[in-house]
């Protein structure tokens, strides 16, 4: 059950009641808190810390670029197969009607470049298949959608590293991926500013932080010999999901305000992977209440804090949950992340391969052999949503209230709703079991800590989520 301990008067700064609480909590469970001081209290640990932030106005433009990305969805499957048709009808124009009629005003395309490029040098892209690329572009350009095209389900490339390698291995294929993109960008050199670059999706399985710098400094450099001014999209390697983004080499933006971050969120994976007789442990088919949502909280506030020290602005360029979980709790789970990633500035494109009912296992919105929508997921996704509030004021509802006991570690009792100072977790260890910690402010303006049950779900194990294969 959670439970609220230790209490203290609100009569310093923020950053010292937070400093406060945790060492009451490191008291109460009897063992060391982690470091806190005003760095801690700001959320940015040095890596994320540069030591001259680029000047905001620089990227004022880049920020505006991201806000009119708003609210998206992927092209999933359909561009990415091996080959077109593989595992969705080709794509058809009459597809950006409905994602531009429904409101939408973005749309990530993913792409393969493997099988349409030679495999020796001068590893030459089929002329065909960039003008097939550059058609399915056009059609979500001419219908007012900011437009993302990446390389996508490049495992030849991405699969012939692994994370304990600080140099690519294989320099012949990087000069095959490097060829790829020169001919990707002057190809599209012409295209309206509403054509986005993604260098590349999801390099941090089997690639580490090095690796890719290395990859994302080489690319950005090849795409800016033809697109001076285009936004191109990157994320760092070697972690996962929230927390790639903040890998991201600094040397790549701090001289390039047209550099966005990228993310991808598919926590809690039992939850949004869910297959019903799979014998997953810890699988479930429902989601929400306080814990899930500050855990949202926590992730996204920690993507916040690094886009704010660095100026850097963010796509959530995937989230879903299975179509085997429970509608409600789907329809709660889309809802609550694209108000969470909308509330701190990033835009989003949600994950849809498109299958509906003919796959329900996987991750659709839009169904693309009926030209019809998931109804509640889309209205879900779309919907007008009260800011989520920010900073000393974010809500954590549904905590229940205690009676107040005695003695260190004592129930408070609380109102029904408690401010959660900067949105933030902080884990501690109680033994060797994780405590889950929520800092919290009350109406009379006390502080405190929200503590969830011990053996709350870890985070799983990421995987590949956007894949048929």
């Amino acid at each position: 059950m959670t439970s609220i301990i230790n209490n203290f008067d609100n009569n310093h700064s923020d950053e010292n009641n937070e400093a406060a609480v945790l060492r009451g909590v490191a008291e109460a469970v009897e063992t060391p808190a982690v470091a806190v001081g005003a760095a801690d209290a700001e959320l940015q640990p040095p890596s994320q810390q540069p030591s001259e932030p680029p000047p905001h106005s620089a990227r004022e433009e880049s920020f505006d670029y991201v806000r009119r990305m708003g609210r998206g969805i992927n092209l999933g499957n359909g561009l990415s197969a091996p080959q077109e048709g593989d595992w969705q009808p080709a794509v058809d124009e009459s597809y950006f009607d409905d994602v531009a009629a429904a409101g939408f005003t973005s749309v990530r395309i993913p792409v393969r470049w493997d099988q349409h490029t030679t495999a020796e040098a001068p590893y030459t892209v089929d002329p065909e298949w960039l003008a097939r690329v550059a058609q399915v572009a056009q059609w979500a350009l001419s219908r007012g959608l900011v437009t993302i095209l990446n390389a996508h389900g490049e495992h030849w490339l991405i699969q012939e590293c692994s994370l304990d390698m600080e140099v690519y291995p294989r320099p012949e294929l990087e000069a095959r991926f490097h060829a790829i993109w020169r001919q990707v960008a002057v190809h599209f050199s012409e295209h309206p500013d509403d054509l986005c670059f993604e260098i590349l999706n999801e390099p941090y399985f089997c690639m580490s932080k090095p690796v890719v710098d290395k990859i994302n400094r080489d690319v950005l450099a090849i795409i800016r010999e033809s697109n001076p001014d285009r936004h191109v999209l990157a994320t760092g390697g070697g972690k996962k999901s929230y927390e790639s983004i903040s890998q991201l080499c600094q040397s790549l933006f701090e001289s390039d305000p047209k550099v966005l971050g990228w993310f991808h969120y598919y926590n809690p994976f039992p939850f949004t992977k869910f297959t019903p007789g799979s014998g997953k442990p810890n699988a479930r088919h429902t989601w929400g209440g306080a814990k899930d949502e500050a855990l949202v909280r926590h992730h996204f506030d920690e993507v916040k804090a690094w886009s704010d020290a660095n100026g850097v602005p963010v796509l959530l360029g995937e989230f879903g949950a299975n179509g085997t979980c429970e509608q409600a709790s789907r329809e709660k789970y889309h809802s609550f992340i694209a108000r969470a990633a909308l509330s701190r500035g990033f835009a989003f494109t949600v994950w849809c391969d498109g299958f509906g009912e003919d796959a329900p296992e996987k991750k659709s919105v839009h169904l693309r052999k009926a030209g019809a929508w998931d109804e509640p997921i889309r209205d879900a996704l779309l919907a007008t949503f009260e800011p989520e509030p920010q900073g000393i004021g974010a809500v954590a509802s549904g905590a229940a209230g205690g009676k107040s006991g005695s003695g260190g570690g004592r129930k408070m009792g609380v109102a029904n709703e408690v401010e959660v100072i900067r949105g933030r977790l902080v884990n501690m260890k109680a033994k060797s079991d994780p405590l889950h910690a929520t800092l919290v402010r009350w109406d009379n303006g006390k502080v405190g800590i929200l503590v969830g049950e011990q053996g709350q779900e870890q985070e799983q194990e990421q995987e590949q989520e956007q894949e048929q294969e």
